[in-house]
């Protein structure tokens, strides 16, 4: 059956209503990347420092091997294996994590809560937990504590799973988030390679960060539903994002839906992101718009 669409002001997300499903498109938020003019006495391991310093490591170098190791960075070459990856990935793409996920947080834990009645973190004493999948440096879980922190919103996120199948990504990962969790478990996997032991967390709110991973060739993403699924206890918050194009809405699409029978309402998000990041071409910081797409939803 055909699903019936309801449009409404920009003070009301338009809604597109099936008999068993609720999807829900956010208002547009744009949201700037972090600033690059950010104070050196920052402290190294916040985001804003980790892109500077990235930045100005990769811009250094001869605009030739700038692009020669952007060309390592393709999707079926994201198992970073030099600390030169690490640099790029930061100068080129970390500013796009920080500002495709920012905006989200502040829905999911707004009006999101109240839409889904997740009563449990309206109580922000009690422990929460993350995982971060295909972290690389940890960037959406970094993202996730400094939105928690500049907000004030006082939520107790205490341990994190780090999920990531190059070692020296997942190393850099481990050191920056250990200014933001007490508890820190690490995975140096692929998913294919995951169980559900793997996944088990500590506490009985767990927020699943899926960003920029569900667009990338060679994942079995069923097979990964099916693993996070066995896993699952408690309230599951999950947030999928990828910059919007076929395959990422084909991946986070097929995430969703193995949850279909779980899930009363999902939430989603296709606007574009104001991002200051390096460009090689003009070898500067430029400001540029990236394509969003993205889908929310609850297992409670």
């Amino acid at each position: 059956m055909p699903f019936l669409t309801v449009f409404a002001s920009l003070q009301t997300p338009y809604l597109l209503i099936s008999p068993d499903k609720l999807l829900v498109s956010l208002v547009t938020i744009i949201y700037k990347g972090v600033a690059m003019n950010v104070s050196a006495n920052n402290q190294l391991a916040s985001f804003a420092q980790l892109v500077k310093n990235s930045t100005q490591r990769f811009a250094a170098l001869p605009a030739h091997v700038q692009w020669d190791i952007y060309g390592t960075l393709r999707p079926n070459h994201y198992i970073c294996k030099n600390e030169s990856q690490l640099i790029a990935y930061n100068a080129l793409f970390a500013n796009q994590h920080f500002a495709k996920l920012t905006d989200l947080f502040d829905f999911v834990f707004g009006r999101f809560i109240k839409l889904e009645q997740i009563t449990a973190l309206q109580n922000t004493t009690k422990p929460i937990s993350v995982i971060d999948y295909g972290c690389g440096q940890g960037l959406a879980s970094i993202a996730l504590q400094e939105f928690n922190y500049k907000q004030k919103l006082g939520y107790q996120f205490e341990e994190v799973i780090l999920i990531e199948p190059s070692a020296l990504a997942l190393k850099e990962a481990v050191k920056h988030n250990a200014m933001y969790y007490t508890h820190i478990k690490q995975q140096c996997s692929k998913f294919d390679k995951l169980t559900a032991n793997d996944l088990l967390t500590q506490h009985h709110v767990t927020v699943h960060l899926l960003s920029n991973v569900l667009d990338l060739p060679n994942i079995d993403v069923n097979a990964l539903a099916s693993c996070i699924k066995q896993s699952l206890s408690g309230i599951n918050i999950f947030v999928c994002c990828s910059p919007n194009y076929t395959n990422a809405i084909k991946g986070i699409d097929q995430f969703c839906d193995y949850f279909d029978d779980d899930v009363e309402n999902v939430y989603y998000n296709k606007t574009y992101c104001d991002v200051e990041s390096f460009e090689m071409r003009s070898q500067c910081i430029r400001q540029y718009q990236v394509p969003r797409y993205a889908k929310m939803f609850v297992i409670q």
